[in-house]
């Protein structure tokens, strides 16, 4: 094998293969996703998507989060997105997810860096599993370095 890379189109990128495989199992997982939703009758169908320093200059990524909110939602899901971003944390669909649409509020803007964001999401999560408050699982999480 070669290098690894990020499986998105970038610019002037002379050596990017699409791969349709990829693709349509990102198709399909969403699709089931949707379906789960939408089978899910006795109660509602909560979902979080985590976005990662997905920025301004290549906002493909950006996109296909809200694209993915958006479809979420009108599946009946309770969604959220969690866009980690020091620079960019708000939406960006001025008809719903922008400040001021409709569907703000479906935007958790944490204007922090990725890894320290991650570490203290996982100390936050490993101290919920213990059985501790969410007061108390928050502070672990503020004592992250």
């Amino acid at each position: 094998g070669g290098p690894g890379r990020p499986a998105i189109l970038m610019f002037g990128d002379s050596s990017w293969q699409d791969v349709e495989s990829q693709e349509s199992r990102w198709v399909a997982w969403q699709r089931a996703v949707e379906e789960l939703v939408v089978d899910t009758e006795d109660k509602v169908v909560r979902i979080v998507i985590l976005e990662l320093g997905a920025g301004g200059n290549v906002p493909t990524v950006r996109r296909t989060s809200e694209a993915c909110l958006k479809n979420f939602l009108e599946s009946g899901a309770d969604a959220h997105l969690v866009r980690v971003n020091p620079d960019l944390p708000l939406g960006d669909d001025s008809d719903h997810f922008a400040p001021g649409g409709d569907e703000s509020h479906r935007i958790i803007s944490v204007m922090a860096r990725g890894l320290r964001s991650l570490q203290k999401i996982d100390a936050c999560v490993a101290r919920l599993q213990e059985g501790c408050t969410v007061e108390e699982a928050a502070e672990a999480a503020s004592r992250v370095q």
